[in-house]
């Protein structure tokens, strides 16, 4: 016969609320607060150990509370608010992390692989310590201050850094070459002046060092826009101005493979000083970005 004092979910021990069938953990009320987090938390250690499941934490309120050594399981955690808190050796399988307030929190060995979402965690200042993380999909491939209304590119800026050291501590050369364009996008969008442009730049011929394909297309548009331009302006020589021809004279000039069979005249000169230069830049852009995915 079960205990009419005692709460109906089938792992828990606690007292059901006053006029619940529940206790704290477990009732389907959102918003509950740090004080009786505390104290039901304490006494489901005690009384069912370190795995608590199913509990309804919708809103709750952890805010500068120490957690240890503790798992929730199969919980709903959305929009609870751990600022300040620190967490120890916790655990959130299968659970909803969706809009946790994690902002200046201390993470110590806590294991959030198994997280069934965390959509939109605010990770702002949160300090890392040795965490494992899942994957980019469960926590989303924008951070919430890149995609939240107004943005917030400082806050993003300091979260996509962080989270590109943990992705790469853990080996997710993926994860990291990913957010490392976020960060990236963060830092171009609160740059000013030069800086702004050579980032912006650097975005549409390699990604960052992370896209070697971008970069091979920019070869082939700057290849063919050359022929053009020399073609315009009365060919490499007289003999030839046609589209061929500066087509082969091109690609020689930018892979400065320098053949001499054909020699600029005129104002191709010019064209065919400024496209080595730009050839022997892209040339090497190449090699770097390639090596670097291909090491990653």
């Amino acid at each position: 016969m079960p205990n009419p004092k005692i709460c109906r979910e089938q792992t828990c021990l606690l007292e059901r609320e006053a006029g619940q069938e529940y206790c704290t953990l477990h009732v389907r009320r959102e918003g509950k607060t740090s004080e009786d987090l505390s104290i039901a938390l304490e006494k489901y250690k005690e009384l069912c150990g370190r795995q608590i499941h199913n509990a309804y934490l919708v809103k709750a309120n952890f805010s500068g509370m120490y957690l240890d050594h503790c798992n929730f399981k199969y919980s709903d955690l959305t929009d609870a608010n751990f600022r300040d808190a620190r967490l120890y050796k916790v655990g959130f399988d299968f659970s909803y992390l969706d809009h946790a307030d994690f902002e200046g929190i201390i993470l110590e060995r806590v294991d959030m692989r198994r997280i069934k979402s965390g959509l939109g965690i605010y990770f702002y200042q949160t300090i890392f310590d040795y965490v494992l993380l899942p994957h980019v999909d469960k926590i989303g491939k924008k951070c919430v201050y890149d995609t939240q209304e107004p943005r917030e590119p400082q806050k993003a800026y300091d979260v996509y850094h962080d989270l590109i050291h943990i992705y790469r501590r853990l080996g997710y050369a993926d994860s990291a070459g990913h957010y490392y364009e976020c960060f990236m996008d963060a830092k171009r969008e609160i740059s000013t002046g030069l800086e702004r442009v050579w980032l912006t730049l650097l975005w549409l011929i390699c990604g960052y060092g992370e896209r070697p394909m971008r970069t091979f297309l920019t070869f082939i548009f700057l290849i063919f826009t050359y022929a053009i331009l020399y073609v315009a302006v009365g060919g490499p020589t007289e003999d030839t101005n046609n589209f061929i021809e500066a087509s082969y004279f091109s690609v020689v000039t930018f892979t400065t493979l320098g053949y001499g069979d054909i020699s600029p005249t005129g104002w191709s000169r010019l064209l065919a000083c400024t496209e080595a230069l730009v050839g022997v830049f892209m040339n090497s852009l190449f090699i770097f970005v390639f090596c670097r995915k291909m090491i990653q």
